[in-house]
């Protein structure tokens, strides 16, 4: 059955109809470039013309690096300091976490009247849009947390090892767009008031079972399965090992007369993550990243339709 008033061509028990031709089909490929193109150029003309989310972001990442720096500086390298190294990890953790989801979670509800009328006149499509949002905003938060992660790994004096700052690097890149992943699911999902203050109490209990208040094998048996739940587990791992573990060698220490720790590996069995995984915690964060940009789609597409 062909319905001539709407061009569509529904069969039943019928063989496919005929193929389109190629020219045809190479002008809709053509045409479905350009539109994202256009997309993706407004979404960056955007941001460059509205630059105060982006020089505040950049310039609070700064200043919270130099004062991270100057607080915890030189603490690399000596055994004495190994717990305030250890909460120094913790608070990059929570510090990424909580700048990556803030700036984004406003994103969707700030815009969504105006794509609700653009994506109905047919001007692109929800997936182009998405996409634009999507890559236009990653440059800038890698940026920023770029600029953290070198200058407090530096000025807090961890090991001068290439190998060692890559996978510091990677981790709190890692954790920034997973975070900026909850705020798209979030922004998408509630307006702008319920967004920023139901949205950190999403990060409550991923804190809690993340290892730093209490450890995984000291927790109650029947509350061990939640700590393989939280992200910030594994990025709280993946910092820790990157900077202990791989058979760091054996620390200075300060004091005459005794220090405890003085094997990394040793600190790292105390605090119960002597068997995590880096490559593990890595592919967490990419699986989780992947899994909440695809929720976060739907979730937008369904405020679109219940808007139209």
């Amino acid at each position: 059955m062909v319905q001539h008033s709407t061009g569509r061509c529904e069969v039943w028990g019928a063989p496919p109809p005929a193929e389109i031709p190629t020219h045809i089909a190479i002008t809709a490929i053509q045409r479905h470039s350009f539109t994202n193109s256009c997309v993706a150029k407004r979404t960056f003309l955007v941001l460059g013309r509205d630059r105060t989310l982006t020089y505040s972001r950049i310039a609070t990442h700064v200043a919270i690096a130099l004062f991270i720096g100057i607080l915890y500086s030189g603490i690399g390298m000596m055994r004495g300091n190994m717990l305030n190294n250890f909460n120094f990890m913790f608070f990059t953790v929570m510090f990424l976490m909580l700048t990556a989801f803030n700036c984004v979670t406003t994103t969707f509800p700030s815009q969504l009247p105006i794509i609700v009328k653009e994506h109905f006149n047919q001007w692109y499509s929800l997936g182009a849009y998405y996409l634009a949002v999507t890559f236009a905003d990653i440059p800038i938060q890698a940026l920023a947390t770029l600029l953290y992660a070198v200058m407090t790994y530096f000025m807090t004096s961890q090991p001068y090892d290439a190998y060692r700052f890559l996978l510091f690097l990677v981790m709190c890149i890692l954790i920034s767009l997973v975070s900026q992943s909850f705020g798209m699911v979030i922004g998408a999902s509630m307006d702008v008031k319920n967004g920023v203050i139901f949205g950190p109490f999403c990060f409550l209990p991923f804190v809690i079972f993340s290892g730093f208040f209490v450890q995984l094998s000291k927790a109650h048996p029947y509350m061990q399965w939640l700590f393989h739940t939280s992200f910030l587990k594994y990025s709280f791992e993946g910092l820790m090992l990157a900077i202990f573990g791989y058979d760091r060698p054996k620390l200075p220490c300060e004091l005459e007369d005794y220090c405890h720790f003085v094997y990394p590996q040793r600190f790292l069995e105390e605090m119960d993550m002597s068997h995590a995984s880096y490559a593990f915690s890595v592919y967490f964060l990419l699986g989780l990243v992947l899994f909440l940009r695809i929720l976060a789609f739907l979730a937008l597409t369904i405020q679109i339709r219940r808007r139209r």
